[in-house]
């Protein structure tokens, strides 16, 4: 039987509407049987933010103002470039009036329209949108306070309705019933469709504003060809309902992980954080959000304010244009997967001045402070000591933006913190950090904290506790910088064409390499390159780079040093970073690594200069 008879066997048609009674079957089954994990709201954290929230009562078809602890939906969707009708200073007035909504004078977008009629019709009351209950005209520190409370009003809401199935906010929400368009015939297998619930590979899935709408949200009710509900716990999918049958939603409830960080869905972030430093929810944030695109650069940090208002004090001296100041030597080890484009309205060095696909856990992985074990048998560690060493070796000063003129250069109090923790490890004799035990291990000591909730996590060595009521301190995008300085030359990469090989000056010797960000002038060109120093590596443990980083530009590089080396000692090498000018600023051009031996010799001199 051929594979197109066996499709169209199982195929059966589309039906025109949602059934609007899985749907609610879905959400009374998460609501009574999901725990914490989906029914926390984090209505305290958004009262913090904000006392009342401005909603869209769906019953009488009118803005409300009410408590922010008010059980709501939240829709996420494209705007794109049609007309919206939003909330004004001028109209505001008049939307709270009830009926104000259906009337015919307003030209409600087809989305918005939908989604209002949806949320009444699974029996919700209140539905949270940016058009209508955010003032869209009001003062810059009104709308800088909203921003900085989006990631809580999406974590706050019951669930999300994701609008993926549209370029721009008239596609509406089809098949939902009321004056939504059907959805068009479309035969489906269900035994064979592809069933992935994310739309990884809609429109939706491209935009800034949607990425931290979903990164937040708990339970994502997702429109496209099919319905889908994602939550902490489960995956749902649309199937067809007999009439003669009862629906049974119950099979595949608790069949998911506690949560769903491992399966790369960007979801229900406020469940995963820590009271410790965590790099591994920030790298959620960077890969998801580089490649996003915006209708104006200059919203980027408008559509992430959200992230970072909260994940920000998880880091001592909170972020730096998207880095943690504490992990600042480490963050900096970012590597984009191909050729990208300059946001020139940021920082180069950091990855929010690039429109990049990011990898950052591959990139940072090896400087991670947790320990990795075998989930099932904790004895059984892979490793108890680091897989790699960092040293420092560039220093930085930063200015704050001050309205009182240019403040003085300083370092941050918590720049590069990780380093007097790190070198905990290394002297027994150090008095530990309060609530931090040592373990000895056969492998490696490890350490745990005995006063968070996972007592039985295991690092590698101590980080300090998290504080959230620290301020947050808004620093240039231009920094200064101390580091050696050489020059080399650069030979392309047979296999990739974003990278190439860092090679000495007048001799074709290969000394490491090199990723370079911007299509350039051919390498074999006669040109001279500059790179800089920004720390050192010494890996401790090639298994475990082996074993975690078979995909990692650190595992490339490990191969090719070893030409230098007579015998096996430990692999050492320099993180550097290829730089270019901008009249008296540098830019960062690329990123690579050069073996010790080789950097040593090339006479680097150690300079000052600004870094944009």
């Amino acid at each position: 039987m051929s594979s197109n008879n066996h499709f169209s066997r199982g195929a059966r048609p589309r039906p025109p509407l949602i059934d609007l009674q899985q749907i609610r079957a879905w959400r009374q089954e998460c609501h009574s049987k999901h725990g914490e994990e989906c029914n926390n709201r984090y209505s305290e954290l958004l009262l913090k933010r904000l006392e009342k929230l401005t909603l869209v009562d769906v019953n009488d078809q009118s803005l409300v103002i009410l408590p922010s602890t008010t059980p709501f939906v939240a829709l996420s969707y494209v705007w794109g470039a049609v007309p919206i009708f939003k909330a004004l200073k001028s109209n505001i007035k008049d939307l709270m009036t009830p009926g104000s909504l259906a009337s015919d004078e307003i030209k409600i977008a087809d989305t918005v329209r939908d989604a209002i009629n949806l949320v009444k019709s699974l029996g919700e009351c209140y539905l949270w949108v940016d058009c209508l209950c955010i003032i869209q005209d009001q003062d810059e520190a009104a709308m800088s306070a909203t921003l900085r409370a989006m990631a809580n009003i999406y974590a706050s809401a019951e669930f999300t309705i994701v609008a993926a199935d549209g370029a721009d906010a008239n596609c509406g929400l089809r098949g939902t019933g009321g004056n939504s368009a059907d959805r068009s015939q479309l035969d489906v297998d269900y035994r064979t469709f592809d069933l992935e619930s994310y739309p990884g590979r809609s429109v939706w899935a491209t935009r800034g504003w949607t990425f931290q709408e979903s990164l937040f949200s708990r339970r994502l009710l997702v429109l496209g060809e099919l319905s889908h509900w994602l939550c902490g716990r489960s995956d749902w999918h649309e199937v067809p309902i007999s009439t003669n049958r009862s629906l049974d939603v119950s099979a595949t409830a608790l069949t998911s992980p506690s949560n769903r960080d491992h399966l790369g869905v960007p979801m229900g972030l406020l469940s995963q954080i820590t009271e410790l430093p965590n790099l591994r929810i920030w790298e959620v944030v960077i890969s998801g959000f580089g490649h996003r695109c915006f209708t104006f650069q200059t919203d980027l940090y408008r559509a992430i304010a959200g992230a970072t208002e909260i994940l920000g004090p998880l880091f001592p001296s909170g972020l730096v244009h998207g880095l943690p100041v504490f992990f600042f030597d480490m963050v900096l080890l970012w590597y984009p997967r191909t050729w990208v484009s300059r946001r020139a309205e940021y920082p180069s060095w950091s990855w929010t001045g690039w429109h990049a696909e990011l990898d950052v856990f591959q990139d940072w992985l090896p400087f991670y402070p947790d320990v990795k074990y075998n989930s099932e048998d904790k004895d059984s560690s892979q490793h108890c000591s680091p897989g790699v060493r960092l040293s420092r070796v560039a220093s930085y000063m930063m200015q704050e933006i001050s309205n009182n003129g240019p403040p003085p250069w300083r370092s941050p109090e918590h720049l590069n913190k990780f380093y007097e923790y790190q070198a905990i490890r290394y002297d027994v004799e150090t008095e530990m950090p309060t609530g931090w035990l040592r373990h000895d291990h056969a492998k490696g000591q490890y350490y745990t904290c005995s006063v968070i909730k996972d007592t039985g996590r295991r690092f590698s060595y101590p980080l300090p506790f998290a504080d959230p009521c620290a301020a947050q301190v808004v620093y240039s995008s231009v920094i200064s910088c101390t580091a050696p300085r050489a020059f080399v030359d650069f030979r392309e990469h047979p296999d990739y064409e974003n990278y190439a090989y860092v090679i000495e000056r007048n001799c074709c010797a290969i000394l490491g390499l090199l990723c370079l960000q911007i299509e350039q002038l051919p390498l074999d060109a006669c040109n001279i390159f500059e790179v800089i120093a920004l720390s050192e590596v010494e890996i401790l443990d090639e298994v475990f780079v082996e074993q975690y980083l078979s995909t990692s530009v650190m595992s490339d590089v490990i191969e090719l040093f070893r030409i230098f080396e007579g015998v096996r000692e430990p692999l050492r090498f320099y993180n550097v970073m290829y730089i270019t000018w901008e009249d008296d600023v540098a830019v960062r051009a690329g990123l690579g690594m050069i073996h010790k031996k080789a950097w040593d010799a090339l006479d680097a001199k150690t300079i000052t200069f600004k870094l944009g």
